[in-house]
């Protein structure tokens, strides 16, 4: 039988659309902490399946993107996930194609420094790692000092490793490999909890994991299963009182929002016959393939990228809710913005902008919208969209 894998740059749309949704790292990166944020965010940074490296813009006042001279910078072949600490930016390559076409050979995990004046970045340091599957996240914790990194040990796990000083990583462990295909990961942000999830473990169950995190190691020191279909798109409020997710259901998916209990980090569980289940505050239809989801800066929305592809509630595009409370109330926007499949979705760290690449597979615009933060309304800014590259990933900075 053979093993080996498509390369991502020889990916068609379905099979992309299946990789982002089950736990793409670009597409299912978390924010980044927020001692690595300024008031107002200066330049994206995108890891890019085309043209294959870092893309780096600047971010101007108004919302438009300007190329950075140089961009894009070299990359780890095939790169796929981005994340970063407030010193080094982090990118996770899936490797080199062989002679057959096939890849991975060599993934790679590349340390970049950041000039603060002109967004220009250096390699300096690179790690390999035989097992690295960034489709299936990559994170950090958020104090910067280890990086999390997805594997496909016993059919997917996660890799740690410890940050040095320099940006040089050093792995120190892995998480149980029994989970299969862990993905999504995203931590809280007293960096206590580790949140994950898994297609299905040795039992066939699919759901989400918490981890509880040693601080100085790293490495989880307790698990805890969330039994729970809502498993695509992990996505944690800011304050981390609330877990998003989306689960399928008839007749496309749809969004739930769970309260997490701050001691504890589980949601609170209703009974269910013989069973015990998470009960959601309130899930709503999200359409046919909900793949990423985004947090305003002050928690008050919460925007929604899709795919379009077959039927569901929803088109493809972005679509804004008012969260409240667990609870999501559509934002009313122009038809255009279910025009297109998109791909992430990102505000920057102002809140006045949001950011919504188009499907990886197909796609190398950036769609950027001024966000009104007193209603949610989303207008296009001018020159949008902007060529950027084909997109997995993005960070702003």
């Amino acid at each position: 039988m053979n093993n080996r894998k498509l390369c991502p740059a020889t990916l068609t749309l379905s099979l992309v659309l299946a990789l982002v949704i089950t736990g793409c790292g670009g597409i299912t990166a978390p924010t980044p902490a927020p001692s690595t944020q300024a008031n107002a965010s200066k330049f994206m940074y995108a890891a890019l399946l085309g043209p294959d490296g870092v893309g780096a813009l600047r971010i101007n006042g108004d919302g438009s993107l300007s190329p950075l001279p140089g961009a894009p910078f070299a990359a780890p072949p095939s790169p796929a996930s981005i994340v970063g600490n407030s010193r080094f930016i982090f990118v996770a390559g899936f490797g080199s194609v062989d002679d057959q076409g096939f890849c991975c050979q060599n993934p790679t995990i590349a340390t970049y420094k950041q000039d603060p004046g002109t967004g220009s970045l250096t390699q300096v340091a690179s790690i390999g790692d035989a097992l690295l599957d960034p489709t299936r996240g990559v994170t950090m914790d958020p104090t910067g000092r280890f990086l999390y990194a997805g594997n496909r040990n016993g059919r997917g796990g996660l890799d740690v490793f410890a940050v040095a000083e320099d940006g040089h990583l050093t792995q120190v462990g892995s998480f149980d490999s029994r989970l299969v295909a862990l993905s999504g990961p995203v931590f809280n942000p007293t960096g206590r909890f580790l949140y994950a999830s898994t297609g299905s473990t040795q039992l066939g169950v699919r759901g989400i994991y918490r981890f509880e995190i040693d601080p100085e190691s790293g490495l989880p020191v307790d698990q805890q299963e969330i039994d729970t279909p809502a498993i695509f798109g992990l996505r944690l409020s800011p304050d981390g009182r609330f877990l998003l997710a989306s689960e399928e259901s008839l007749p496309g998916f749809q969004l739930c929002s769970f309260r997490l209990n701050p001691m504890t980090g589980l949601p609170q569980m209703e009974t269910v016959g013989v069973f015990h289940q998470p009960a959601p505050v309130a899930c709503i239809p999200a359409g046919s393939s909900p793949v990423h989801i985004a947090f305003h800066t002050d928690e008050r929305f919460v925007a929604l990228a899709q795919f379009g592809v077959g039927g569901g509630a929803l088109p493809g595009g972005v679509v804004a809710y008012r969260f409240d409370d667990g609870n999501f109330v559509p934002v009313p926007n122009p038809s255009f913005l279910a025009s297109q499949d998109a791909g992430t979705v990102t505000f920057s760290a102002d809140g006045k902008f949001l950011f919504v690449s188009g499907d990886p597979g197909t796609s190398s615009l950036m769609n950027v919208f001024a966000f009104d933060q007193d209603t949610g309304a989303l207008a296009p800014v001018s020159g949008s969209p902007f060529s950027v590259g084909n997109a997995m990933g993005v960070l702003l900075r």
